[in-house]
Order: C-alpha cells, then sequence, then structure tokens
C-alpha cells in the first residue's frame, strides 16, 4: 500500500511538470507571434509567463533578457544575459551561449552598479535592493537598473532603514547603511517606568503627610486636656477627646496604607524601568569601508 501510494504521487509530479512544460511552449510560441505582429508589450509578458512555467528553457530566457534590455532596464538584463550564457553552456547549446555572451558583452560597461556598505550588520540582516535581495556578505558591485533604486535594510527587532538613489548609465556609486535603529517602544518602557516611579513617590509623600496630621491631631488632644496618660498603656480621655484620638488613629492607619500603596508603586516603577532594553546610541560619525573592482575607500557619514 505504501508503495502504491509513493508511485501515485510521483506520477502526479510528473504530470505537472508536463502540463508545465506545455503550458510554457504555448506562451513561448505566442510570445513569438505577437513579436512578429510588433505587440512588444504582450509579447514580453508571454515570455515572462513562459519563463516562469519553465525556467530551464535558454530560449525563453534570452527573449526575457532582450525584453528587459530594450525596456531600458539593463541592469537586469545583463544578470538575465549572463544566466542564458551559463545554462547554454550547461546545456550545449553554442548559438544560444554565443548570443547571450555577445549581448551581456555589450551591456557589461553601460550597467550601474552600487557597493553598499554597513556601519554595523545586525543578525539576520536582510537587504533588498532594486527589488532584489542580496547576500549581505557580497554588497560590492551590485548591478541595479538606471533610475531610481530603492534601498532597504531589516533586521529582526531593529526599525528597518529605507533610501532611494537615482543612477544613471555606467554610474558606480557608493552608499552606507547607518545602524539600525530599535523601535520607539523601548523607549516608552522606560518612560512608563519613570512615570510610576516618580508617581509612587508623590503617593508615599502624601502617605507621610497624611500621618504627620493624624499624629497632630492624637498628640493635641492631650496638650489641650481632653486627654491624660495615667500609665504609658491606657491613656484616658474625654467625650471629645476620645472622639477625636479615634478619628486621628483611623486617619493614621489610612496614611499608612496610601504610604504602603506608594511604596509598591514605586517598586514596580523601578523594575519597568531598570528592565527596559537599554540600547547604546548611534555613534556621532560613522566610517564605513569600501571596496568596488574599480575603487577602494571608506565613506564617513553622520553628524559632523
Amino acid at each position: 500500500m505504501r508503495w502504491t501510494a509513493i508511485v501515485v504521487v510521483g506520477a502526479l509530479v510528473r504530470v505537472a511538470h508536463a502540463d508545465d512544460a506545455s503550458d510554457a511552449e504555448t506562451l513561448f510560441n505566442e510570445g513569438v507571434k505577437a513579436k512578429e505582429a510588433g505587440k512588444a508589450d504582450e509579447a514580453c509578458a508571454k515570455f515572462r509567463a513562459s519563463y516562469e512555467k519553465n525556467r530551464n528553457a535558454v530560449g525563453t530566457l534570452l527573449n526575457v533578457a532582450l525584453c528587459d534590455e530594450q525596456a531600458g532596464k539593463i541592469g537586469s538584463a545583463h544578470k538575465l544575459f549572463a544566466e542564458a550564457e551559463a545554462r547554454a553552456k550547461e546545456q550545449n547549446l553554442d548559438e544560444h551561449r554565443q548570443a547571450a555572451q555577445e549581448h551581456k558583452d555589450k551591456l557589461a560597461g553601460d550597467v550601474p552598479r552600487v557597493t553598499i556598505g554597513f556601519a554595523e550588520l545586525a543578525p539576520e540582516t536582510k537587504l533588498v535592493v532594486g527589488g532584489d535581495v542580496i547576500d549581505t556578505a557580497s554588497t560590492s558591485d551590485i548591478e541595479v537598473d538606471p533610475g531610481a533604486v530603492k534601498i532597504v535594510a531589516s533586521a529582526p527587532g531593529r526599525v528597518p532603514y529605507e533610501t532611494t538613489l537615482t543612477i544613471a548609465k555606467g554610474e558606480h556609486t557608493t552608499i552606507a547603511i547607518p545602524k539600525l535603529g530599535y523601535p520607539i517602544e523601548d523607549k516608552g518602557r522606560a518612560t512608563l517606568g519613570k512615570v510610576v516611579t516618580f508617581a509612587g513617590a508623590g503617593v508615599v509623600l502624601a502617605g507621610i503627610g497624611v500621618g504627620l496630621y493624624a499624629n497632630h491631631k492624637y498628640n493635641g488632644e492631650f496638650d489641650n486636656g481632653h486627654c491624660t496618660m495615667p500609665d504609658a498603656a491606657h491613656p484616658m480621655c474625654d467625650q471629645n477627646g476620645y472622639a477625636t484620638t479615634h478619628n486621628a488613629k483611623t486617619l493614621g492607619w489610612v496614611g499608612t496604607g496610601v504610604g504602603a500603596a506608594g511604596l509598591v508603586a514605586i517598586g514596580v516603577g523601578v523594575a519597568l524601568w531598570i528592565t527596559a532594553p537599554h540600547h547604546e546610541a548611534a555613534r556621532q560619525v560613522s566610517v564605513v569601508p569600501t571596496v568596488a573592482p574599480d575603487q577602494a575607500g571608506i565613506v564617513a557619514f553622520g553628524r559632523f
């Protein structure tokens, strides 16, 4: 039974691959017809759809690269021609390899290139340049298309850095990615801790004030003669003195409770304050070394 299941799954995969290849061929032929009819945009859309179905088709890849070249996306075209050249060599397609090489070499001098340096490379940093994910270990001489190029650097637990540069044909520029900051919530926790701490301190002072007032009222009854102290453990008071001292004792307990609540608030506030993430502030000036095939040097950025 287990063997039968494996055979069925394998058959389904082969059918899916066959369907993709058939669809890719149909789309490619439709692209050729659209191209012959002068419908360049439709032809390119068909070639791209065909390539998505079958990425091993060197002829389709060459047509997609030609579409990018004609659209002025020479960085993308150069990379695709290089890929087509390599695939044609693997498949012994000499005519395709030669065509890919000729186009690749023709574009090489006009391809804009960007070198990127990091002030700090955070763990699991992801770099996206012009929509392509770039290995952070290989950020020199990145091929891009002329025009506006969006660059985004991100890392878990950090605020993404985003910038857009405008680059011309044949230009080679260098940019530096500053140290990625931390979310504002990190500071918010410390701020909340400070507020709770100082509020708790205010409550403690209020409790002390209530206690002092209660003590003043209690002792006042002895000063005005409403209460006497025959012995240290048993004061004696008249009716007014008894009522006043009783109220003073109650008020004293209230002050004690208020002060205790304030101390608890201080404890909570201090805990929030101390345990809030504290991160090293970014340096005023960062220096990033850069190396490219035709230049080497450093880039300094920050507040001068």
